[in-house]
């Protein structure tokens, strides 16, 4: 099963597509080249709206502060330059309007096993990822930068309230 995979290029696409992970690749210009169903979901930029173009272009990344992710400082450009792995929690602004913490990873792609070719980012929701590893605790009832409440408090509360409905 697996040799077929490695040599079927539309089944190794069908299952980047599919992966519940948001996955996206980059070349040496920063240009997107390949954009996953999840990354769909949770940016909120279709795949066949960002292909092609300049990554700053289209994901705009900030520290919880509102610092933009940018330049030396970008993970995907410290993963281009030096071919080193990068991971960090990352504020994403959705194609809607709000924010979405996402978990980010980086990869270099390597070509001749020496020559960087591009980066692979992968994107996982941040919450879902602190909740696997810590257990039920409540962090904060108020998002940091907005001031509102957070995600996951509005969550339990919407849970506790259709607990009581059924």
């Amino acid at each position: 099963m697996f040799s077929n995979l490695l040599e079927n290029p539309k089944l190794f696409r069908h299952v980047l597509e599919d992966l519940p992970v948001g996955v996206y690749l980059v070349d040496r210009e920063r240009r997107i080249r390949f954009w996953n169903r999840h990354a769909e979901h949770l940016t909120g930029h279709l795949g066949q709206d960002v292909v092609g173009h300049v990554l700053e272009d289209i994901v705009q990344a900030c520290d919880r502060w509102g610092h933009r992710s940018i330049g030396e400082h970008c993970p995907v450009t410290i993963t281009l330059r030096q071919g080193l792995p990068q991971h960090c929690t990352a504020y994403y602004l959705h194609k809607n309007g709000h924010r979405v913490v996402l978990r980010i990873r980086t990869r270099a792609v390597l070509k001749d096993s020496d020559v960087i070719e591009g980066a692979a980012v992968l994107l996982e929701e941040a919450f879902i990822y602190r909740e696997e590893l810590s257990g039920p605790p409540m962090y904060g009832c108020l998002d940091a930068t907005t001031g509102i409440t957070s995600r996951r408090l509005t969550r339990a509360v919407l849970n506790e309230c259709m607990a009581g409905v059924g």
